[in-house]
């Protein structure tokens, strides 16, 4: 009887839910990856206020998220169970994208221990970005040609099998960088129209130029 008593105990205790007190739960973060297009949600220069760093540099690189702010540099990681919320700079830092009324990331939140500071996304004038849209005729690649697209104020790249966002080099006219991968640099005649790509790349500097529309 009191063998068949014990046996009863210890299954009532495995089968007991587990109670965890609120003190004992803390943010985890995953290394889970996003589809290459999600991540373009975030891409691009977010501007920041009251703060000695005055941007944050958000690009895609083999497939994680990548940042550049001042001496700070690194990969963003995801917080498991928070939309659009990562992690930085070893867990010091904490960014969230804040997205407007049609879905779109506009801003981002950046808690760190000083307080809390707001960055807004950079957004270039469509007129001055449509200088680049089209296809080039590539020398010296992999891939024959590169298509840039005009997509939600940003320039979007398609190489052969990379793909990726252009985020303006600051202080630098017509000069990009590609999502971390090249910094890409056009020329311009005497009018004003583009009339070479130039892609800088692991050491190796290679030209295309435009096709007619």
């Amino acid at each position: 009887m009191k063998k068949t008593t014990l046996i009863l105990s210890m299954l009532t205790l495995l089968s007991a839910p587990v109670m965890v007190s609120a003190g004992e739960v803390s943010a985890t973060t995953t290394t889970v990856s996003r589809s290459l297009a999600d991540l373009q949600d975030y891409v691009g220069t977010y501007k920041l206020k009251d703060l000695p760093i005055d941007k944050i540099v958000v690009t895609e690189q083999a497939g994680k998220l990548h940042y550049v702010a001042g001496e700070y540099e690194g990969d963003f990681v995801e917080v498991s169970g928070k939309a659009d919320t990562y992690s930085a700079n070893n867990g010091e830092a904490t960014v969230t994208f804040v997205r407007n009324t049609e879905g779109k990331v506009a801003s981002l939140k950046l808690q760190i221990p000083d307080g809390t500071f707001e960055g807004t996304k950079e957004m270039a004038s469509a007129a001055a970005l449509t200088d680049y849209v089209g296809k080039y005729k590539m020398s010296g690649m992999d891939f024959e040609f590169v298509q840039l697209s005009l997509k939600d104020g940003q320039i979007h790249f398609d190489a052969g099998d990379n793909k990726g966002v252009f985020i303006p080099v600051p202080n630098q006219a017509d000069t990009f960088d590609a999502s971390g991968q090249a910094v890409v640099k056009f020329e311009r005649d005497a009018q004003g129209k583009i009339t070479k790509i130039i892609v800088d790349a692991q050491g190796q500097t290679f030209s295309g130029v435009p096709m007619a529309q």
